[in-house]
């Protein structure tokens, strides 16, 4: 069988979405478990970090993987969801799992499946094919980011892999239609403790109010610029696009970083990296080298320069309240003759919905954006709130209809942000624009 039949038999096995809904993607300990156990208990043979958090929990995780994989360790790194191939979600450092060792996990697989009439949701089967493949490659350590919209997932993988380090990068608006509200979204970020080894850490953003209320049997490390923070911020100079700099003081040393990624938000995953590496045992300069080498990925605030000056700001992975107001400051700091905004619905804010995304095109009005194009029916509330606001915008219901004005918009030495919900798809605007322009 091809690489592409053996994918197609694979997927035929899963639960289908269209048919079971969320029961497609819903995880089941004990199945695992015993998927586990048939694979050799793959998870038990590194240590792992774990990571949480409505914002920044991408970069958290990147920014760990680059730190400990600049001093020579191998690093897996497994993240959700995905923007084009699932294969996207396992990477070793910083290299996608190979068609080959996906072919032959699904062999493994294959060979077991009639075991299971229960079968493993799309969840539970990557998940175990990235932990297979972190033991066959021998890595170091493991970074586990988990993303989550309902009770009960992040419980569900902390206790698949145990971790020694559990991260909260902070606490937002995001999946709280499901949640109730920003405590119902702290109660469920805060199931990666429930599994965090007894000698474990937990390193938590001490800026967020919600975190800070936080208290465990294991020791806590917060991370922000407040006084009682052990990992201190301070110092942050944005140097736009070209990302900031800053200094993080400990009790055991003080680290003057270099991040090449834009944003102040950046400043709070770096100083959860260096908590990161202190714990593992990494001098000054190897964390200072680690973080200097972070490279955006998977539209993260990924900086694309094109022909003619053009830059952008590729956002799309995901969006929330406090997400797209940092990439609109980002954007407004920016140098250069012209700012657009491309954004899109943001999804699973329930009653924030209306005003969360007015709110977003007031800010783009405000922030001096030249100009906004809103895309989506949630976003005909962005265009409100930039109309309402001063601001120039259009709105436009598909991006198929948006498409020639966002090409028109990019003009020579124009930065376009584009960000929206990962539902939206906003990558396939950013890869157009990138084929059309280059």
């Amino acid at each position: 069988m091809s690489y592409e039949e053996k994918l197609d038999w694979l997927f035929r096995q899963l639960p289908m979405f269209s048919r079971v809904g969320q029961a497609a993607y819903k995880p089941g300990l004990e199945r695992s478990w015993a998927l586990a156990r048939h694979f050799g208990n793959p998870q038990d043979k590194w240590p792992s970090i774990h990571i949480a958090g409505t914002n920044g929990k991408g970069s958290v995780s990147h920014l760990i993987a680059s730190t400990l994989q600049s001093q020579g360790y191998k690093v897996g790194l497994y993240t959700s969801p995905h923007l084009v191939d699932f294969r996207e979600r396992m990477r070793v450092n910083g290299t996608m799992i190979p068609k080959d060792a996906v072919e032959r996990f699904i062999d493994r697989w294959r060979a077991m499946a009639d075991e299971y009439p229960d079968k493993p949701s799309f969840f539970e089967l990557t998940m175990m094919m990235a932990f297979t493949w972190f033991a066959d490659e021998q890595v170091d350590y493991a970074v586990i980011e988990t993303g989550m919209n309902h009770f009960g997932e992040i419980e569900y993988l902390g206790a698949m892999v145990r971790p020694d380090i559990a991260v909260i990068s902070n606490i937002g608006d995001a999946h709280i239609e499901y949640l109730g509200s920003r405590e119902g979204i702290l109660k469920a970020k805060c199931e990666i403790f429930e599994h965090l080894k007894a000698d474990g850490v937990a390193i938590l953003n001490g800026d967020d109010a919600l975190l800070d209320t936080v208290t465990l049997p294991q020791r806590i490390v917060r991370c922000g610029q407040s006084e009682h923070c052990e990992t201190r911020i301070s110092d942050i100079v944005d140097h736009g696009v070209d990302g900031i700099t800053c200094t993080v003081t400990t009790a055991r040393d003080t680290y003057a970083l270099t991040i090449p990624a834009p944003g102040e938000h950046m400043a709070y995953s770096a100083s959860m990296a260096v908590a990161v590496g202190e714990e593992l045992g990494l001098s000054r300069e190897e964390i200072v080298r680690g973080v200097a080498a972070y490279e955006p990925t998977g539209s993260r605030m990924r900086v694309i320069r094109l022909p003619g000056g053009r830059v952008l700001l590729d956002d799309c992975y995901n969006a929330n309240p406090q997400s797209v107001t940092a990439a609109l400051e980002v954007l407004g700091r920016t140098d250069c003759e012209r700012r657009v905004a491309v954004l899109g619905d943001m999804g699973e804010l329930g009653d924030l919905t209306d005003q969360a995304h007015f709110n977003a095109g007031a800010l783009a009005a405000m922030l001096g954006i030249d100009f906004v194009i809103a895309i989506g029916s949630k976003a005909a509330r962005i265009a409100d709130g930039a109309a309402m606001s001063g601001g120039d915008v259009v709105h436009f219901a598909t991006k198929e209809e948006a498409l020639p004005t966002v090409r028109e918009q990019l003009r020579p030495n124009t930065s376009m942000l584009i960000k929206a919900s990962h539902s939206m798809r906003f990558e396939r605007l950013t890869e157009d624009l990138r084929k059309y322009y280059d």
